[in-house]
């Protein structure tokens, strides 16, 4: 029989080596002293509330900055890959009403691409910007919108005063 200091073997149990054992040992005892030592607690390897609502109201400005840039007028790429098939759609579903209105429906769906990219635009900046303030969605519209319009109609006259050129298959555009 054997005596209480011997250890019994069991099959399942697989013989654990010393040294591993030890290492092990002195890995608890450094973190235990690091965190007692330095004044702050285990749960510093965790992301606080407060800093994870500030990541992601980031993450969500970015995704609102970069989706209304593409739509924006800043980018000059944009309008082949993203606002003219949204003002071809447009122009297509309001032509449905009446045929007549395919251009002037394209013309306003262009100009409805730009402004919604432009208040993306600022709706992702003031969040990042602003953090946990109120924020006013009315004036960033209305400020987008402003913003849009005085666009579109500074380069209205631009290509009026042929500055700007105009491309031949829109040759009625700017009268």
């Amino acid at each position: 029989m054997p005596s209480a200091d011997t250890p019994t073997e069991t099959p399942d149990a697989a013989p654990v080596d010393t040294q591993t054992k030890a290492s092990v040992e002195n890995l608890a005892d450094s973190v235990a002293n690091d965190s007692t030592t330095s004044g702050s607690n285990a749960s510093d390897t965790s992301i606080s509330p407060s800093r994870w609502r500030r990541l992601m109201r980031w993450a969500r400005g970015g995704f609102w900055t970069g989706l209304g840039y593409m739509l924006s007028p800043l980018s000059w790429w944009n309008d082949v890959f993203f606002n003219l098939p949204i003002a071809y759609a447009f122009g297509y579903a309001v032509s449905w009403l009446s045929e007549g209105w395919f251009i002037p429906g394209t013309v306003v769906g262009y100009w409805l691409s730009n402004v919604i990219g432009i208040v993306m635009m600022q709706v992702g900046i003031t969040d990042v910007a602003r953090g946990d303030h109120q924020r006013n969605l009315k004036r960033d519209i209305l400020w987008g919108v402003i913003g849009s319009t005085l666009y579109s109609v500074i380069i209205v006259l631009l290509a009026r005063w042929e500055i700007l050129s105009i491309p031949d298959f829109l040759p009625g555009f700017v009268v």
